[in-house]
């Protein structure tokens, strides 16, 4: 029970991330955010396109905030493929001020 209590915590806080991202940080396409079993996911966090839709998947985790550094790290890597048309796996300067953005804007200086 302390691993299910551990992740509606979790979850809640993911979708309390999710909505700030999406009013604050939009992206114009459709993004559909999942939450994978930590035992079949490969690694932290996934983003990719299918047609015009933004996937991103996230692994679930009871470590602290991890599923949402998780998400906002994949959420940075939508936001520039919403304006390129395409996924760019890179950590470029863009993608790390994106990412700074939102990090500070959800975490401040936790």
């Amino acid at each position: 029970a302390a691993a299910q209590d551990c992740g509606q915590t979790a979850g809640s806080r993911m979708k309390s991330v999710r909505a700030i991202l999406r009013k604050e940080f939009p992206i114009t396409r459709r993004v559909v955010v999942s939450i994978d079993d930590a035992d079949e996911a490969e690694d932290f966090g996934a983003c990719w396109m299918e047609g015009d839709t933004i996937r991103i998947s996230v692994r679930e985790s009871c470590e602290h905030g991890e599923m949402s550094h998780t998400l906002i790290h994949e959420w940075a890597h939508a936001r520039l493929a919403d304006k390129a048309g395409k996924i760019c796996s890179r950590h470029s300067v863009a993608w790390a001020r994106e990412y700074g953005a939102m990090s500070q804007r959800v975490f401040g200086n936790e």
